[in-house]
C-alpha cells in the first residue's frame, strides 16, 4: 500500500497579508499530498497553526496533514502588519444643542465623533463618553469628549454656552378660599398660591406681592376670570384660575313699559 511521503501547497491562499488580531483564512489554498508510488491527491483534512489571532511576529503558518501513522507538514508564508493605533479623535459634526440653561444636562444628539488612526485611516465612533454628566452650571464653557480603544484613550472638547435660568411662566397651585361674590365686592386672594416655572423646568414659590391679580376693584357681572401676572416681567406667561368665580347679581323680575 502506498504511504504518505509529503505534502505541498500547490495553490496559495487568496489572502496572505493580515493585520494583527485577524485569523488565518485558508480560502483558495490547495494542499496536495504525495505518496510512495508517486501518486498525488488534494487533501482537505489538514490543520493550521497558529489557529488563533495572528501577531505581528507571525511570518508563516504551518500546515499539518496526518494519514495513518504518517504526519507531514508544509509552510505558507504570510505577512502580518501591526494594527493601526488610535491617534486622535475629533468632533466632525457638533451636537444639535450647544446652548443650555443652568440645571440642564449635556445632550449628544446630532454629534459625530471621528477617530483617526496611526495609518491615517478614520472611522466614526459611538462608544464615546463625556464629562461633566451632571447638571450644568454657568461656569462650564465646554464638554470633554473621550474615547478609549484598547489601552489608548484620546479626548477632545465641545464648546457650549450655559445661561442663567429665567422665569418663563406662572402656575396657580392653590385656588382662593372664596369663589362666590356679590355684585360690587372685591376679589379676596386669601388662599391663592402661585408658583413660578423656569425655562429649565425648575419651580419656585412666588409671592402675591410680586404679582398683579385681576380682576381688581368692584366686581361686575363679567369679572369671573381670575388672572395672575408677574409684575416685574411682562414676558412671563400669566396663570389663570382653572374655574370661574361666581358673581351673584339681582335679576329684573318684572318691568312697566311707558310710552314717551
Amino acid at each position: 500500500k502506498a504511504t504518505l511521503t509529503g505534502i505541498a501547497i500547490t495553490a496559495a491562499p487568496t489572502k496572505t497579508e493580515y493585520t494583527e488580531g485577524e485569523t488565518f483564512d485558508k480560502t483558495g489554498m490547495v494542499v496536495t499530498a504525495t505518496y510512495s508510488d508517486n501518486t498525488k491527491k488534494a487533501v482537505t483534512s489538514y490543520t493550521v497553526a497558529p489557529d488563533g489571532k495572528l501577531t505581528k511576529e507571525t511570518d508563516s503558518v504551518v500546515i499539518t496533514y496526518k494519514e495513518g501513522d504518517v504526519t507531514k507538514t508544509a509552510t505558507q508564508k504570510i505577512t502580518v502588519k501591526a494594527a493601526a493605533a488610535l491617534a486622535s479623535i475629533a468632533i466632525t459634526t457638533p451636537p444639535t444643542k450647544t446652548e443650555y440653561t443652568v440645571g440642564e444636562t449635556f445632550d449628544k444628539t446630532g454629534m459625530v465623533v471621528t477617530a483617526t488612526y496611526s495609518d491615517n485611516s478614520t472611522k466614526t465612533v459611538t462608544s464615546f463618553y463625556w464629562t461633566p454628566t451632571e447638571a450644568l452650571t454657568k461656569d462650564i464653557t465646554s464638554i470633554e469628549i473621550g474615547y478609549k480603544e484598547g489601552e489608548i484613550t484620546k479626548t477632545t472638547t465641545q464648546a457650549i454656552t450655559v445661561k442663567d435660568a429665567v422665569l418663563s411662566a406662572l402656575t396657580i397651585t392653590a385656588q382662593p378660599t372664596k369663589l362666590t361674590y356679590k355684585l360690587g365686592e372685591t376679589l379676596d386672594t386669601t388662599g391663592l398660591a402661585v408658583q413660578g416655572v423656569y425655562n429649565n423646568g425648575q419651580t419656585v414659590s412666588v409671592s402675591l406681592d410680586d404679582c398683579i391679580v385681576e380682576p381688581s376693584g368692584a366686581l361686575g357681572v363679567n369679572d369671573t376670570v381670575v388672572k395672575v401676572s408677574y409684575k416685574n416681567d411682562k414676558t412671563v406667561k400669566p396663570a389663570y384660575l382653572n374655574r370661574k368665580i361666581v358673581i351673584e347679581a339681582p335679576e329684573i323680575a318684572s318691568s312697566d313699559i311707558e310710552t314717551a
